[in-house]
């Protein structure tokens, strides 16, 4: 249980940093609309995986969406060295963790969940009335 605290407040303060770091030290183009929204540390503080997402922004498709991300990783994969280290350094770890950046597409997953749902609704309410 110790352990699983541990890892749990690591990578909340994981978390935090990185948000910081992206706001405050780097200064990569391709990361302004990066934002962490979430962190998971393996048991032995060796690796970590990193959700990220992209800020919305009007007007930008499916198709611009998906450049965004790809810039978006090849960003943050330039950057992760750096980060490695400063993260290390930051937050007191002896050794760097691997850091394995993936897109969160969990909150996108809910958003078409909700929309099938209201359509779903939508259509029962127009054949009972019909």
């Amino acid at each position: 249980m110790a352990e699983s605290h541990r890892t749990a407040r690591i990578a909340e303060r994981l978390r935090a940093e990185l948000a910081r770091l992206l706001r405050e030290e780097i200064s990569d183009p391709r990361l302004v609309d990066v934002y962490i929204s979430r962190t998971e540390v393996t048991g032995d503080l060796q690796r970590a995986t990193v959700g990220v997402r992209l800020s919305p922004r009007p007007g930008r498709d499916a198709q611009d969406d998906a450049i965004a991300r790809q810039r978006a990783l090849a960003g943050l994969r330039s950057a992760s060295g750096r980060l490695r280290s400063l993260v290390a350094q930051h937050l007191g770890l002896r050794r760097a963790l691997q850091l394995s950046f993936v897109f969160d597409d969990g909150f996108d997953a809910q958003e078409r969940i909700e929309k099938l749902l209201h359509e779903i609704a939508q259509e029962k309410k127009s054949e009972g009335s019909g």
